[in-house]
């Protein structure tokens, strides 16, 4: 974009967006975006595993970090100097 008081330099035109969403979304809206915006193709590799995600509750990994926890109270000894 041309400066003003020098058009033969240029410089970036910066465009300010003010986007207010809506709460909520009837099923037919989101068809229609869907149909405008459709979702970016992934393209996954041939040699990809398969894993299958498991519902875990929060109180597993407190259990978890108890249990490593255990036999770790304060910090390690030190080195300590030898006397000559």
């Amino acid at each position: 974009m041309p400066f003003k008081s020098d058009p033969t330099s240029k410089g970036d035109l910066i465009i300010v967006f003010m986007v207010e969403f809506p709460k909520k979304l009837s099923a037919e809206q989101i068809k229609k975006i869907v149909k405008l915006m459709p979702l970016p193709k992934i393209d996954i590799p041939k040699d990809a595993e398969t894993k299958i995600a498991i519902a875990v509750d929060d109180s597993h990994f407190r259990q978890r970090r108890h249990i490593e926890d255990d036999g770790m109270h304060g910090p390690g000894g030190g080195v300590q100097c030898q006397t000559q």
